[in-house]
């Protein structure tokens, strides 16, 4: 028997099994799992959420996850602008009213709740989009207990769907940078 023990191989395994799982392997006697209309995840979740940015060797990923009341108390909550993701000769021809702030239901930087170890959630945008565009949903997400990573995926996000991806953009197989993101993840939770 072989093990598996490369971090891509690990992340390609554990992709795998999920992917089986949501598939629906069960044979169909357990618990029914909650859907979309579970009264238990119509709202925001019982943790409040922290936000950090990982940086990866090209690209950076947004992470929300479950913190403590007591390390909110003060704080400010999180935003970032709509322009954040846009190239200095886009911003220029843009009215500048449209450059609005998103305050997320996050607090930058705080440390993680003492409950932890939580699973991890990975999330990748469609084409178009960028790591804050589901930053409502995702925060709803890590509210309920989960570390949700939201991977800026340069080759098909929002710069490179008009031509302007950034010069020193890689170009990357989705694996390859998910593997990263966990093994960021893993340093980034020590």
């Amino acid at each position: 028997m072989r093990i598996v023990t490369s971090p891509r191989a690990r992340a390609l395994v554990g992709i795998t099994l999920l992917l089986a799982l949501a598939a629906g392997c069960s044979d169909g006697s357990g618990p029914s799992p909650a859907g979309p209309d579970d009264p238990a995840y119509a709202g925001f979740g019982p943790y409040p959420v922290g936000v950090t940015t990982l940086d990866l060797q090209d690209r950076q990923v947004e992470v929300w996850y479950p913190t403590d009341a007591a390390r909110i108390e003060g704080r400010t909550k999180a935003s970032y602008v709509a322009f954040e993701v846009l190239p200095p000769a886009i911003v220029a021809i843009l009215p500048p009213d449209l450059n609005l702030e998103i305050r997320m239901d996050a607090y930058r930087d705080v440390a993680a709740s003492s409950d932890g170890p939580f699973p991890v959630f990975t999330f990748s945008h469609g084409a178009g989009g960028f790591r804050h565009a589901y930053s409502g949903f995702l925060t709803r997400l890590a509210s309920h207990g989960l570390v949700v990573a939201s991977i800026d995926h340069l080759e098909w996000g929002l710069l490179a769907q008009v031509g302007l991806r950034p010069a020193d953009a890689v170009d990357r197989a989705p694996a390859d940078v998910l593997v990263e993101t966990l093994a960021r993840l893993d340093d980034a939770s020590r």
